[in-house]
């Protein structure tokens, strides 16, 4: 063996000694930045609605914290909430918001942690604020109403999406910002059945075939993107005027 291999040989072992070593310090320092509350100035907001809907950050205390989950859908935790179970019962509450991360209703303990509301798996409906955030089958997710129609309802079923900013990978620490922003998946109600499906081209023409090439015709010419509110509102218009037709 030459000297040169012999000393490549030596200095890879050293090397790889020292990456063992480091990797459990390195592990442990994403570990603490991944699951350290975030701060204010951790994040920027992106993407808000067509209705320009804000999110708030709750930056109070939590268990069990995880950064998604502390977007809310109101500022004030002083919102008036009325909650419907399966057995008929109805509960008011006075102080509770809606968890986007976790799609559920919260209210606060005595310590002002925020935890899920009694009785949950038998919730059927809230009323949050005047909006209904109704459940349907066995499904836990709550679909906020935007429009109560004869034939289709319009249902809209919000998420947190968090894109997280670059870490440097010798300091461990964030360059930039991360970027929260809110999004949305539209769902249409038939009221004769209560079929809840997704908002897509081919949901919309199998619902009313006979009306296949016009409804084609009509998304066509004006552009309609089912991903954007407003376009999804005047579908939803169109599709209960032709419904009765056909």
């Amino acid at each position: 063996m030459n000297e040169i291999t012999s000393n490549w040989k030596i200095k890879s072992c050293i090397l790889g000694g020292l990456l063992l070593f480091m990797a459990p310090t390195l592990s442990a320092q994403a570990i603490v930045l991944e699951n350290r509350p975030m701060l204010q100035t951790d994040f920027i907001l992106d993407g808000f609605d067509t209705n320009n809907r804000k999110i708030f950050y709750n930056s109070q205390k939590s268990r069990n914290f995880r950064a998604q989950n502390a977007f809310y859908l109101s500022e004030s935790w002083e919102n008036q909430v009325s909650i419907h179970l399966a057995s008929g019962e109805e509960m008011a509450y006075d102080h509770c918001n809606f968890n986007l991360g976790k799609n559920e209703f919260e209210i606060k303990d005595e310590e002002g942690i925020p935890q899920g509301l009694p009785n949950d798996k038998e919730i059927t409906q809230v009323i949050f604020n005047g909006t209904s955030f109704d459940r349907f089958s066995d499904e836990r997710k709550f679909y906020e109403m935007m429009r109560e129609g004869e034939n289709f309802s319009v249902y809209r079923l919000s998420s947190i999406r968090i894109k997280k900013a670059f870490v440097d990978a010798k300091t461990m620490e964030k360059v930039g910002k991360d970027k929260v922003s809110l999004h949305h998946k539209y769902f249409f109600l038939r009221e004769s059945d209560g079929l809840l499906f997704r908002v897509t081209k081919n949901n919309i023409l199998e619902m009313l075939p006979e009306q296949k090439e016009r409804l084609k015709k009509y998304m066509e010419d004006h552009n309609i993107s089912l991903k954007e509110e407003k376009d999804v509102l005047k579908l939803n218009q169109i599709l209960e005027n032709l419904y009765p037709k056909v």
